[in-house]
């Protein structure tokens, strides 16, 4: 199929060819997005087992409003195969550009769990981690998410232009875990 609508359009495509996988006690949605593992899943595992929310992120971004970073997701309970999220997923269309992807989709998954009543979690967070709560984590502080056990790093750090300055000490990271 044609990459439309981003990761969420790759996503409902798969929930509506296997219906199943909905159903499952666990489900981990991801992206291509990220570069790794760079080191033992161990506490990635850890938090997300530790959590009782029925969706989880690794990560939440509070700009411009907060809501959960969809290159990891995990939902419990076979809650992807129960409303709203089953309609959630069935309404994602392609739209126009990435922009409106994360505006409508990342952003619009959070509303939907939360008008709904839904438990959420970020498995690292700002505060965790010492910074304010503006901070974008795998973008601004990815080093730091590194040493907390998030063995992963986003791939634009090593692709977009904005982040040319960044780009050596992520190559290196990267070529000294693999």
């Amino acid at each position: 199929r044609a990459n439309t609508a981003y990761d969420f359009g790759s996503w409902a495509h798969a929930l509506r060819t296997w219906p199943q996988i909905a159903e499952k006690d666990l489900v981990v949605l991801t992206n291509d997005s990220l570069i790794g593992p760079l080191g033992p899943l161990d506490e990635l595992l850890r938090r997300l087992q530790a959590s009782v929310a029925q969706v989880w992120a690794a990560t939440a971004n509070y700009h411009p409003v907060e809501h959960l970073q969809s290159y990891l997701l995990a939902f419990r309970g076979s809650i992807l195969a129960q409303e709203p999220l089953a309609q959630f997923f069935a309404a994602v269309v392609p739209l126009e550009s990435k922009r409106a992807v994360v505006e409508t989709y990342e952003m619009g998954l959070t509303q939907t769990i939360d008008r709904s009543g839904l438990s959420r979690a970020a498995g690292w967070t700002q505060a965790e981690l010492g910074v304010a709560e503006a901070t974008d984590l795998p973008l601004q502080r990815w080093k730091q998410l590194l040493e907390a056990g998030f063995p992963f790093v986003k791939r634009v750090l090593l692709t977009g232009p904005q982040f040319a300055d960044q780009r050596a000490a992520v190559e290196q990271v990267v070529r000294g875990c693999s």
